[in-house]
């Protein structure tokens, strides 16, 4: 009876299928995702090691970067786990490193990414990769 039970067990996820055979892994190309709309905002709203909050009068004010843009799957199938790789540099050249992760992008969907840097960043540079 055990052995029937396991046996069916075994059929019916074979018709129905599970979600590990959902996952398509030529779907994570990470040649399907391009960025773009990218822009550099300068903010005071930032104080370091806490997200955006409202002004506070007791904490200093330094000068942030916010990199934002929009992310797109410019194929038909969906991806998987997209690592934005941001690189920017600051007026002195100084270089500074981020990611922003993405966990799934349907086909021709777009997502929003933000990530912001203390000081002026004036150029970046962003690769997705896995």
């Amino acid at each position: 009876m055990i052995r029937g039970l396991f046996q069916f067990h075994q059929v019916s996820q074979a018709l129905q299928g599970t979600a590990t055979h959902t996952r398509n892994p030529v779907a994570n190309q990470t040649h399907c995702v391009e960025t773009y709309g990218v822009t550099l905002v300068n903010s005071y709203e930032y104080v370091r090691g806490i997200v955006p909050v409202a002004p506070d009068p007791n904490k200093p004010r330094e000068l942030a970067t916010i990199v934002r843009g929009m992310a797109v799957n410019q194929c038909d199938e969906r991806v998987f786990r997209v690592h934005l790789s941001i690189t920017v540099h600051d007026d002195l050249g100084v270089k500074g490193t981020g990611t922003f992760n993405i966990s799934e992008l349907g086909p021709r969907q777009t997502q929003p990414f933000e990530r912001a840097w203390m000081g002026s960043v004036t150029s970046w540079e962003i690769v997705s990769n896995k």
